[in-house]
């Protein structure tokens, strides 16, 4: 018997955040420099900060 009464916006909302998060961590872990380059804003001197960001956004 399913006692909970969620409404079904809730897990929608939330599979397609985390569907997002896994993109966005993907995209910005292979291709550090691409949102700098889009904003034609200087390349960081680490991208692995950048990276690892990507990784925390990801998991």
């Amino acid at each position: 018997m399913n006692t909970s009464r969620h409404p079904r916006w809730m897990r929608n909302s939330l599979i397609a955040a985390g569907i997002y998060n896994l993109v966005w961590g993907a995209f910005v872990i292979l291709s550090p420099f691409a949102i700098f380059r889009f904003a034609e804003m200087e390349l960081p001197r680490y991208p692995q900060v950048w990276q690892c960001v990507g990784m925390i956004v990801g998991v």
